[in-house]
């Protein structure tokens, strides 16, 4: 059993660790490359490095583990610059192992794995690390110790629609106020969903440009709104926009995995807030 640096620039790599995530129940959009490259070019005030690697046994990949070290420049730790593992200051995905793998190879894994982001830790002066595992999964992490390192499962509110039953049903499952906000902007406002060449490209400079107005400023690159429309151009994404006398005022975007749709990210117009 071997662990193997995680090479963006190896196509060849890259299609392994892909194909993996694919394949595994319990992998989610998070967990690709694709997903990572976006990090990577999504903070770059936090000077991303990918520490990323596969898990290999008889030249097959038996896990992953998604790695990233983010300095955050405004924490200060006893006078020392704080580092952590994170993707664009938010949770890393969980590691991830193969279903058809044995307990004690996985066990064993674990192990290695530990070891290894502790030493990673050890001579890149990481603090923290926060790790995430996605709701969506059938698979749910089990309960791993090794020596004084257990990850626990810890809580957290997610918002989650179920998309087999009809409109009216999932409006009666919301709060009034939402019910409310949602009929009055579908008298408000005409929804378009864009997922062709035909509109995308003009109607995502607006949402680049709609992005920064409502953020008040430019607050990640070009490059990540480029990765999303090749997204959409692939059939991995929809973009969504809330139109009015053929201006848009409001934008989402979705991403689409394994028959799964994931918010991605939203804006509006600030005076429509």
């Amino acid at each position: 059993m071997i662990l193997v640096p995680l090479d963006l620039q190896d196509k060849e790599m890259v299609k392994q660790w892909d194909d993996f995530c694919f394949y595994e129940s319990g992998a989610w959009f998070w967990h690709t490359t694709d997903w990572m490259r976006y990090t990577l070019a999504y903070r770059l005030d936090r000077n991303p490095q990918n520490h990323s690697f596969m898990i290999i046994e008889d030249e097959q990949i038996i896990g992953i583990v998604p790695l990233i070290i983010e300095h955050d420049r405004s924490a200060i730790l006893d006078g020392i610059d704080f580092y952590e593992f994170s993707y664009g200051a938010g949770p890393v995905p969980f590691m991830l192992f193969s279903r058809y793998a044995k307990s004690n190879t996985i066990i064993k894994a674990y192990c290695m794995v530990v070891e290894t982001i502790d030493e990673i830790a050890n001579n890149n002066r990481v603090q923290r690390g926060i790790f995430q595992h996605s709701a969506l999964c059938t698979d749910t992490p089990f309960r791993l110790s090794y020596k004084n390192r257990t990850y626990d499962a810890v809580g957290s509110h997610t918002q989650l629609l179920t998309l087999d039953r009809p409109f009216p049903s999932l409006l009666r499952q919301m709060r009034k106020g939402h019910i409310s906000d949602v009929k009055r902007g579908m008298e408000m406002f005409n929804l378009w969903g864009v997922d062709s060449a035909v509109y995308g490209s003009a109607l995502f400079e607006q949402y680049e440009h709609l992005h920064a107005k409502a953020n008040g400023h430019v607050c990640r690159s070009s490059t990540t709104f480029k990765m999303q429309y090749d997204w959409m151009q692939a059939g991995n994404g929809l973009l969504f926009a809330a139109m009015k006398g053929g201006i848009p005022y409001g934008f989402v975007y979705i991403f689409l995995y394994k028959n799964k749709a994931y918010f991605g990210s939203a804006c509006n117009a600030p005076e429509y807030r």
